[in-house]
């Protein structure tokens, strides 16, 4: 079992690690990032949108590549729609 926190999060599409980039450019809110959030994109999609599977939508919509080192206390984050996230995925969007 695979110690990353990431290791149960679904992979939507079989691209052989190749997939075309949503774009989202409707957003719901900002949310800045508080102490204790830094490189929790999943804790911040959580708190969003009750599900902890739509970090990678918040990293897109904000062209983060390494949360780790992007998300620090006081940045701040567009959160997109859930409705834009689940058409994307469901190839409606």
């Amino acid at each position: 079992m695979s110690g990353s926190r990431f290791a149960r999060t679904p992979v939507y599409g079989d691209h052989f690690g190749l997939w075309e980039r949503p774009e989202f450019t409707r957003f719901q809110t900002t949310h800045t990032v508080q102490p204790g959030e830094e490189g929790a994109l999943d804790l911040i999609s959580f708190n969003y949108y009750g599900t902890h599977e739509y970090w990678w939508a918040i990293a897109v919509a904000n062209e983060i590549l390494n949360p780790f080192e992007e998300v620090v206390p006081g940045k701040k984050l567009k959160i997109p729609y859930v409705e834009d996230i689940e058409d994307w995925i469901n190839g409606s969007g």
